[in-house]
């Protein structure tokens, strides 16, 4: 994050880092209110929490059809209500200003599917329907609303989470290839 700011500040842009649970309304006004305060406001919000895999309560691990909603839950929160609560906080500023841009990372999963990730798939999926919805509301305002679908990459993050099942990793791997 410090060297995306930097190269930001190098072209003589400004961008800050305010850390924030996207499923927490609060914790987002805490966010808003630090881009007022830090740079007058938000022209561009991307939409980039995410939470794949990141559960490590065994419950989650289990086949989705095996599971409740209490391993559904943190998918929903993160992936779906936080574009959802990071948008709604950011339009009516951007509506404001006359102008500005929503950047949605919905992930390959919420495009095509994953298996065994159902439910972050749908939340993903749920977050494109949602931004493509916005994107005609807002159009209007001089809003633009967009998603970008990536794959899996093999981070230190998903490695970390998936080193104890390698044939796992290697398939999700392969498949963001593809």
């Amino acid at each position: 994050r410090s060297v995306v700011i930097a190269q930001v500040q190098a072209f003589g842009g400004k961008m800050g880092h305010h850390p924030a649970d996207v499923s927490d309304p609060a914790q987002i006004a805490e966010m808003i209110a630090y881009a007022e305060r830090e740079f007058g406001g938000i022209d561009i919000l991307v939409n980039n929490a995410g939470n794949a895999g990141a559960n490590p309560d065994p419950e989650v691990r289990k086949p989705f059809w095996e599971t409740g909603p209490e391993a559904w839950d943190s998918y929903l929160r993160v992936n779906l209500y936080g574009v959802i609560n990071c948008s709604s906080a950011c339009i009516p500023q951007m509506i404001a200003r006359k102008g500005g841009r929503i950047i949605t990372i919905i992930s390959d999963a919420g495009r095509a599917g994953e298996a065994g990730l159902e439910v972050y798939s749908g939340a993903k999926a749920g977050a494109a329907g949602f931004t493509r919805g916005i994107a005609r509301s807002l159009g209007r305002h001089q809003i633009t609303a967009n998603c970008i679908a990536i794959a899996a990459t093999a981070t230190p993050f998903v490695e970390e989470r998936l080193r104890g099942d390698p044939e796992r990793f290697k398939k999700i791997m392969e498949n963001s290839t593809s």
